[in-house]
């Protein structure tokens, strides 16, 4: 298992890109979990703050059902890409 290990002083073969670790909020505090307004394959499951890594399983799951066209098992209203739009009169002059 020992030799199976990748520990953070080991070379790299490929080096790994650059990774960012910042911790993102919506102006509203809530998350942004859905569909991208207009865009047929652009989801965004951001904004989760602090709590990005409680509650990531959740969000994959809400996302996943989205992608498949299924239900999310909570609804997901509250967390619509669509409420920014809104909040900053975005389309609404369409």
């Amino acid at each position: 298992m020992k030799r199976h290990a990748i520990t953070f002083d080991t070379p790299r073969k490929h080096p790994v890109g650059h990774a960012s670790m910042q911790m993102h909020s919506s102006p509203d505090g809530l998350p942004t979990i859905g569909q991208l307004p207009d865009v047929a394959n652009g989801w965004l499951a951001t904004g989760h703050y602090r709590a990005g890594l409680h509650l990531s399983t959740g969000t994959a799951v809400a996302i996943a059902d989205l992608i498949c066209g299924d239900s999310p098992q909570q609804p997901l209203d509250a967390f619509s890409p669509q409420r920014h739009q809104t909040a900053l009169g975005i389309g609404s002059h369409c």
